[in-house]
């Protein structure tokens, strides 16, 4: 999940949708050595550190995050064409689809999930668990939008602008936040988070070059984002306004929700970074309900783990 190596100076941490059975039958990967960033890179994170606090302030002033302001402001989504139950049930069948298109692969390409995967079997699982994945975001938009067409699926430019827009704002508090994840964490342990916190991650610094590599960094890049977004902010935090018509809470809920299924899965993340995915969590929430597209957050994420792939790939 994030881009720019958000968890500490040496390394980062990346969302790849942990919650499907591609990263759960995934190896675990080796964490690569005399893999350090360049000083020019730690000096632009100090930066983006110390600008983290004044953009907070600037989006308080702005109303933006303050308590109340959704009401204030006016919603730009309407989620009540549909029931909260309908809501959440489009939020489960997605969340499994992958896990459908992950099995298909272990019978088609003869994968065996109770060994080591190979990177070719990594690669031919995540094409085929996000490709039903993406297939079931579209047919559920499909049939819904009838029914709500307000509700955020309209598509447009601007809203891929707005997506770059607000993950670049988003990155600073990010980066602080992470920073002071990774000073609890050693004090806590008395010793250094992992280079690479996560391990996709650490999967493409082993084989950064390999064929089947660009099958996962698929996964990693498209697939996740579109179907998390989907499930979490589209269908799970609609169902969520749904229910309590009130946008802080369900953005909340859905947020903490996104950062828990990343530390329960079978390869968890590390807990010091739990409170950067909640926060990134937040950022999208607020970034869908304030521009009413789920384009926005999903080109958010989108950029988030490419930027990580891609310093990855570059230092390895």
């Amino acid at each position: 999940m994030l881009g720019f190596f958000v968890p500490c100076a040496q390394g980062g941490l990346m969302d790849d949708g942990t919650n499907t059975a591609l990263v759960q039958t995934a190896k675990p990967g080796p964490t690569p050595t005399g893999f350090e960033l360049p000083r020019a890179m730690i000096w632009l994170k100090l930066v983006m550190v110390s600008a983290g606090p004044l953009i907070v302030i600037a989006l308080w002033k702005k109303n933006i995050i303050r308590p109340g302001s959704f009401e204030r402001r006016g919603s730009k989504r309407d989620v009540l064409g549909l029931p909260a139950p309908a809501w959440f049930g489009c939020a489960g069948v997605l969340y499994l689809s992958p896990m459908l298109g992950a099995a298909a692969a272990i019978t088609a390409a003869r994968v065996n999930p109770g060994g080591v995967l190979s990177m070719r079997d990594q690669g031919i699982m995540a094409l085929s668990a996000y490709s039903v994945g993406i297939g079931m975001c579209v047919l559920l938009a499909y049939l819904i939008s009838p029914h709500v067409p307000s509700a955020g699926l309209k598509y447009s430019w601007r809203g891929i602008l707005r997506g770059i827009g607000a993950i670049l704002i988003t990155l600073p508090i990010l980066e602080g936040i992470a920073l002071v994840g990774v000073v609890v964490y050693t004090w806590v342990t008395g010793e250094s988070p992992a280079v690479l916190a996560h391990p996709t991650l650490r999967e493409i610094a082993a084989e950064p070059r390999g064929v089947w590599v660009w099958g996962v960094i698929f996964g990693a890049v498209i697939g996740a984002p579109v179907v998390e977004e989907c499930v979490f902010r589209l269908f799970l935090q609609s169902g969520l306004l749904r229910a309590t018509r009130s946008h802080w809470l369900s953005i909340l809920v859905t947020s903490a929700a996104f950062a828990l299924v990343h530390r329960m899965s079978a390869e968890p993340v590390p807990w010091h970074t739990i409170p950067v995915l909640f926060a990134l969590g937040l950022a999208m929430g607020i970034a869908f309900e304030r521009t009413g597209r789920i384009w926005v957050p999903i080109v958010m994420h989108i950029a988030f783990n490419a930027l990580s792939i891609a310093m990855v790939m570059m230092l390895s």
